[in-house]
């Protein structure tokens, strides 16, 4: 018949528990969730006296739950490229941080009219450069490390985005 012997059990699970606790600290300690914003508390109720003579006697005080606030782009680059042939603009995905911070860079440009834009995917998946009115131009899928071209003809305020992801937007400036 077989028999376990509790004590050599025990004494082999508190082993194997201490030998892996270090290894879990540190995996535990890489994986850390992104900030959260801000919450607004834009509707919130006013803060009530703490005193028992001026407290409300009636229902209790209904506070409506904290809207969280997306992360908002807050820097806005213009890169000018007055004399420039060929102005470059990357598709960055920067490591470690929230797929809302996936941008274009630089953001905003303002280039002459005949001025050569290269835009490159430096980041892990697809991305496009697709103008907002979708005849400007259109990169179509770029992989990572691809590139995309486009030499504006006339003067004009050009909008584009990312098809897959639309909160990665940018503008071209086209002057004379």
């Amino acid at each position: 018949m077989f028999s376990i012997n509790r004590s050599a059990v025990i004494s082999r699970v508190l082993r194997i528990g201490l030998l892996l606790a270090p290894v879990v600290f540190a995996l535990s300690a890489c994986v850390t969730a992104p900030p959260l914003p801000p919450a607004t508390r834009a509707n919130a109720a006013p803060i009530l006296p703490t005193s028992q003579e001026n407290a409300p006697t009636s229902a209790p005080l209904q506070v409506p739950a904290a809207t969280l606030t997306p992360p908002q782009p807050t820097v806005t680059f213009t890169a000018l490229a007055q004399n420039a042939k060929v102005l470059a603009i990357n598709i960055v995905e920067p490591p470690f941080k929230p797929v809302q911070s996936w941008a274009f860079d630089p953001v905003t440009v303002t280039v002459k009219v005949g001025t050569k834009i290269n835009w490159t995917n430096t980041g892990a998946i697809l991305h496009t450069a697709t103008a907002d009115d979708d005849t400007t131009f259109n990169s179509g899928d770029l992989q990572p490390k691809d590139t995309f071209s486009f030499t504006p003809a006339k003067t004009a305020t050009i909008a584009y985005h990312c098809k897959y992801h639309p909160w990665m937007k940018g503008t071209i400036q086209v002057t004379p």
